[in-house]
């Protein structure tokens, strides 16, 4: 079994590190994000293993089935154990799409070599014809995407087995090792549709609810998901904000910091801090926060800009005073008062450096001394 760098790390309930490749563009819309890009479900054979996270999601909920999420990598070789022993085998696949739509998100070492090769076609071919560009731009920004679902799902290893909703919903995490038997794996889906019958139990409770009842069915529904699985539930956070509109459950504020969190999420693996920190200054101006969480979105906001290298040392010590500001006697303010005084000692600097660097640059060119080598005159000088 082959274990993978972790690829999230915690911002507020989730979060994201950065990823050093960055999305392709095109000259026209082709590239910019996985829902930006038209499915077409015919082009999926939906009775085997599909490679398309989102086609999967929609044969979903056009034929009610859950999804059976599957990570792999081809130089692992337990996954490719596992796949020749029983996953990808032709009776084994009928009798699981009965009940399940099935997704294998490959990390192939083809298809890495296939997205260098489309680089070259996308960055060093000028020349080439621009369908043939377009088709290199798409196919290294499923790579780019698939590669986010990983770290938004927190796969730490291949082979790994996810039992999801049609939103993307994690209902069950199947503990396959690199001994997991066919006998094994079916046991686990066993267990599965237990975990898939309290899930729809959950949503039918939900659905059925309103105002204040909604709001606290919801917010039950999201403590008993496990940490790493909330970035999914923004849907359900905005359903519970629309459903309490007065915030008489007292859930609104901690709800939008979700939402925002999972939005600054998003900003991160697109590699744009900067609006991940706008999301939390947005977030803790809304007066349905409670202190604490208004400190902890202003403090968020000026470390996620800290941490990213930005040189805006004034927004940062701004951010960590209103989150000092919003509750001075929380048991972080002595710490965030530290972080205030840390960013105005940069701001300092910064502002020092920039002085002396302009002064430099505006300063005469000093006189040449005597006996130095000067142009000669020209005939027509006087």
């Amino acid at each position: 079994m082959k274990k993978i760098i972790s690829l999230i790390s915690a911002l507020v309930l989730c979060g994201a590190t950065l990823f050093s490749c960055h999305r392709a563009e095109s000259s026209g819309n082709i590239g910019s994000a996985t829902e930006d890009r038209k499915i077409n479900l015919k082009d999926f054979d939906a009775s085997n293993w599909i490679t398309s996270f989102e086609a999967g999601k929609m044969f979903s909920a056009k034929n009610g089935k859950k999804i059976i999420l599957f990570f792999s990598d081809d130089k692992d070789e337990s996954s490719k154990k596992m796949q020749d022993e029983f996953i990808a085998r032709a009776d084994f696949v009928q009798n699981l799409v009965k009940d399940f739509v099935l997704v294998n998100v490959s990390f192939s070492e083809a298809r890495f070599s296939e997205a260098e090769k489309a680089e070259v076609i996308i960055y060093d071919t000028p020349d080439a014809p621009e369908a043939e560009k377009n088709k290199a731009i798409n196919f290294v920004n499923t790579l780019l995407d698939d590669i986010n679902l990983a770290r938004i799902y927190n796969v730490g290893q291949t082979p790994a087995f996810y039992v999801v909703s049609e939103g993307g919903l994690v209902i069950d995490v199947l503990p396959v090792s690199a001994d997991t038997t066919e006998a094994q794996f079916m046991e686990m889906l066993g267990g599965a549709q237990e975990k898939i019958a309290a899930f729809e139990g959950d949503m039918a409770k939900i659905k059925k609810a309103r105002g204040v009842e909604k709001a606290q069915a919801i917010d039950a529904f999201f403590e008993k998901t496990p940490v790493d699985y909330r970035f999914f539930l923004s849907g359900l956070c905005k359903s519970l904000v629309e459903a309490d509109k007065k915030n008489e459950s007292g859930l609104v504020g901690k709800h939008l910091l979700v939402i925002a969190n999972n939005k600054a999420v998003d900003y991160f693996l697109d590699q744009n801090p900067t609006a991940a920190s706008d999301e939390f200054i947005a977030v803790a101006e809304n007066e349905l926060l409670l202190p604490d969480d208004r400190q902890q979105a202003y403090y968020t906001a000026g470390y996620l800009l800290a941490q990213s290298g930005s040189i805006q040392y004034g927004k940062i010590k701004d951010c960590f005073q209103k989150a000092y500001d919003a509750n001075p006697t929380s048991e972080y303010a002595d710490k965030i008062k530290e972080m205030v005084q840390l960013a105005a000692d940069r701001e300092t600097e910064f502002e020092k450096m920039m002085k002396e660097s302009e002064s430099a640059a505006n300063a005469p060119a000093p006189a040449p001394s005597e006996g130095a080598n000067v142009p000669p005159a020209t005939e027509n000088a006087q």
